[in-house]
């Protein structure tokens, strides 16, 4: 009786053990499927399913309720995070990070508050991300991934250190007990070293917020900072730097402190401390593209200190500085200059304040476009320099003394809006200026500009920025690892194509986990359909091999309306690689769209006769062509096209169609951007770096650019290059144009046809020439600075150029004549015209008989 008795208990002891595991098993089986066939999705704000383990890729939901998915394969919760604001976390998710930084993967953290006593190191390759809700006046509401500094150690050293190729996404960092009253340590909350991605960030309370440096491309997005000493400090920077929608400003705090700040400090006594202390955004090198900036209380608002011997370019566009003691201090710029463009500047209310100051040590140019000064500043610009400077259709709202206090510096006002009762400009003795085209000035005894009311014809369209699209609703997600789509394997093309018309029915995600796909037949993705990988940002480790073995037409991967592909690298596998390559990725429908994701060949991308598509921060690595867009529509934001070997083909290939460029990076191409056939191209934030022909335009094609970088050491021929008859119709207009480069490339302009308006433009390049006109090309430059010294400034045998109201310097003795002077050719049927320059001496070349009377006015 006592056996049986003992073998019950011990199969009871076995039976309870295996039923426990059945029904585990059974629960992720449901967690995974719902009735339509694939496992159902994961939300970013449920439990982490029981299956998520180290190395295993989970499909997770955005927690801001959109149809947005990433990947995530390391859980901190794993390594033994707490996430409940009392325990130390640091450790475990180090853990995590370590374990992600053995192959390059994202950790997540669910929303919570990580106490974080210890700082964190970020591996290349990894990205920390979790659940994120903007700061906004209505407090702290919302899912939130909060990790809340606390202890000596992270307020002497940075809390998140980012080595190369890493990113933070979606992180709040609080830190518990820092104020005024403490002593600054200044170690940055986040230090960047090299490349990364940051977006969706709140940094509340830190003394410094970020640090950029090393090598790499930086881009950094919806950014918010509460800092007391330090926002932004950028140096020794070599590459690219991308800030969009950063805000810095001390209002963060009310919604985490709104009686006081801690130990005491109450906010009106943290104003005046950070209208001491505080500079919002701190620039000493590299090439920074800003858009939508705006800082509110510091002390200074963008301070630029870059030595005069770097290559760094500057352009802040949609800035807005308010309540600063001094909104912008340019203390030294790079060769290349600064544009700042629709921007605003309010100091805060003193009678003492400036909203530009320029130190005297400053030798590079600068050009403001568009721009607001507002408030009641003693001066709103004033310029201990002697460089050049150009205020382009600004608006001078009010000034307590005068708008412009300049001591040696040459300057430009073009077409202007004063108001205001006092001096209008207080002006040194060697300084000279040229104001023109104002409607109206106010009288002044002190006015010492030359004044010309003539009307400047500006009709440059600042194209408006693209938000990124967002869909709501759920959608079923298919792992493609059910359905025998696994890396490695041989050919996945039949199970991915039969896998693709099953979810084509109803619409879903197709999610691919880490690894490579190889791929030996067509593949076309209809409407509905969304291929996922895993990647985030600029890390992307779900690569489909395609292969290339088709006639010219045929495209190994299709784009049907509606597709979509994210997440995930396409690279070419040529199996025959005598044959002329075909484009690797064609789009043949309306409203494709193609989000994080590299496209590797030698023929990257076509859209042919479609209308809609988007890319968005994409990259192709072309060895032939990177685009090709025929009579088609299309959206391009933060996309590079990149020749690895350098000058080969075209970046851009729009042969009829719209096309509207933000944030592109054209590098190592023999021709940027091609328009031929009717083309429109607008562009706003294009970088041209080592690009033979920036923008090349047929007779007929049309071409609006608003802020331009155009430089690299290997920059050759002409910038802009317009062929064409005497019927030419084409049209490139370009506002804020930097040119740079220390070689000796053709021209800014070379053009048989066609119109070309510039305005606000920064030259610095030792031109061959810088404009050449034939036929009936037309060239028209004004409120600009050409700093450089050409073999010849204009070469007109046909056409006509004309230069209104620019700074123009050449030190070269010519002729025996010492200074600043310009060298024009205007033969046979070409005319020059040169009106209200800023300039010493004109000489013309024998044959220069039809410069036009307008030229003795400069």
């Amino acid at each position: 009786m006592q056996s049986k008795r003992s073998i019950k208990t011990v199969l009871a002891l076995i039976m309870i053990p295996l039923l426990l595991i059945a029904g585990t098993v059974a629960l992720i089986w449901l967690s995974r499927t719902d009735l339509s066939g694939g496992p159902a999705p994961i939300t970013s704000n449920s439990a982490l399913p029981s299956h998520a383990r180290d190395g295993v890729s989970i499909l997770l939901r955005a927690g801001d309720g959109t149809d947005e998915y990433f990947a995530a394969n390391y859980f901190p919760t794993l390594t033994g995070a707490r996430a409940d604001g009392l325990t130390d976390d640091a450790e475990a998710l180090q853990a995590a990070l370590d374990r992600a930084g053995a192959t390059g993967g994202t950790v997540y953290l669910p929303g919570g508050v990580y106490r974080v006593k210890k700082p964190l190191v970020i591996p290349s390759g990894v990205t920390l991300r979790g659940d994120f809700t903007p700061p906004d006046a209505s407090g702290t509401g919302g899912v939130r991934t909060i990790l809340l500094a606390a202890g000596a150690a992270v307020e002497d050293e940075s809390l998140l250190t980012v080595n190369d190729g890493g990113a933070i996404i979606g992180i709040t960092v609080y830190y518990e007990k820092q104020s005024f009253s403490d002593d600054l340590k200044g170690a940055p909350c986040i230090d960047c070293n090299g490349a990364a991605t940051l977006k969706s960030i709140s940094l509340i309370n830190p003394d410094f917020g970020i640090s950029l440096h090393g090598e790499g491309t930086v881009s950094a997005e919806d950014l918010w900072i509460a800092p007391l000493k330090t926002g932004i400090r950028i140096r020794e920077k070599k590459g690219a730097v991308r800030l969009e929608h950063l805000h810095v400003t001390p209002t963060l705090w009310i919604n985490y402190a709104p009686e006081d700040l801690g130990n005491g400090t109450e906010y009106p006594e943290l104003t005046k401390r950070l209208l001491t202390d505080l500079v919002a955004l701190d620039i000493r090198d590299g090439d920074v593209f800003a858009h939508n900036v705006s800082v509110e209380t510091a002390a200074t608002g963008l301070s630029v200190n870059a030595p005069y011997t770097s290559d760094g370019t500057q352009f802040w566009s949609d800035l807005s500085i308010t309540n600063t003691t001094l909104p912008v201090h340019l203390i030294s710029l790079s060769r290349a200059g600064i544009c700042v463009g629709e921007s605003s500047f309010r100091p805060s209310e003193s009678t003492d304040n400036r909203s530009v100051l320029i130190s005297a040590e400053n030798q590079g140019a600068a050009i403001f476009s568009d721009c607001v000064f507002s408030g009641i500043p003693k001066t709103a610009v004033k310029s201990e320099s002697e460089a050049f400077l150009s205020f382009y259709h600004c608006d001078f709202g009010t000034w307590w003394n005068s708008c412009f206090d300049v001591v040696d510096a040459t300057f430009l006002v073009l077409t202007p809006s004063f108001r205001g009762e006092k001096d209008l400009a207080t002006l040194g003795q060697n300084a000279l200026g040229l104001l023109y085209g104002a409607p109206a000035l106010p009288e002044s005894e002190e006015l010492l500009f030359s004044v010309e009311n003539a009307a400047i014809k500006t009709d440059i369209v600042s194209i408006p920025h693209s938000e990124k699209p967002r869909r709501s609703g759920s959608v079923p997600v298919y792992s493609a690892a059910d359905y025998g789509i696994v890396p490695d394997s041989e050919d996945n093309a039949d199970n991915l194509n039969a896998l693709i018309k099953t979810v084509a029915k109803t619409g879903g995600i197709i999610f691919f986990a880490e690894g490579i796909y190889t791929l030996d037949d067509l593949i076309t993705v209809p409407n509905g359909v969304r291929l996922v990988g895993v990647g985030d940002g600029t890390h992307y480790r779900t690569v489909l091999k395609i292969s290339t073995d088709y006639t010219d037409g045929v495209y190994p991967l299709k784009l049907e309306t509606g597709a979509t592909l994210e997440q995930m690298v396409i690279e070419e596998h040529p199996s025959a690689p005598e044959k002329e390559a075909t484009f690797a990725v064609g789009i043949t429908g309306t409203d494709v769209v193609i989000q994080n994701a590299t496209i590797i060949a030698k023929k990257c991308l076509e859209l042919k006769h479609s209308a809609g598509a988007q890319l968005l921060n994409v990259r192709l690595n072309a060895e032939q062509s990177g685009m090709l867009a025929t009579e088609a529509d299309a959206v391009l934001q933060s996309v590079t096209v990149i020749a690895p070997k350098g000058s080969v083909g075209s970046g851009i290939l729009a042969q009829g169609g719209t096309m509207n460029l933000c944030h592109v990076i054209l590098q190592n191409l023999s021709q940027g951007v091609v328009l031929q056939g009717n083309s429109n191209v607008r562009g706003e934030n294009i970088m041209f770096d080592r690009v033979g022909t920036a923008v090349y335009a047929d007779h007929t094609g049309t071409a609006t650019f608003l802020t331009l970088s155009i430089g690299g050491a290997d920059t050759r021929g002409s910038c802009i290059v317009m062929e064409g008859t005497q019927a030419s119709t084409g049209t490139v207009k370009a506002q804020r144009v930097i040119c740079k480069s220390n070689a000796t490339i053709g021209g800014l302009v070379s053009a048989e046809g066609g119109t070309f308006d510039l305005s606000a433009t920064l030259l610095t390049t030792p031109f061959a020439t810088v404009f050449s006109t034939k036929n009936n090309a037309s060239v028209t430059m004004s409120g600009s600075i050409l700093d450089t010294e050409p073999t010849r400034h204009v070469h007109a045998p046909g056409g006509s150029v004309r230069l209104s109201a620019n700074l123009l310097r050449s030190n070269k003795t010519f002729e025996g004549i010492s200074g600043d002077y310009i060298l024009v050719s205007a033969e046979s049927t070409g005319t020059v015209r040169c009106d209200y320059n800023m300039i010493k001496h004109i000489f013309t070349e024998s044959n220069g008989e039809n410069m036009e009377s307008g030229s003795e006015k400069s």
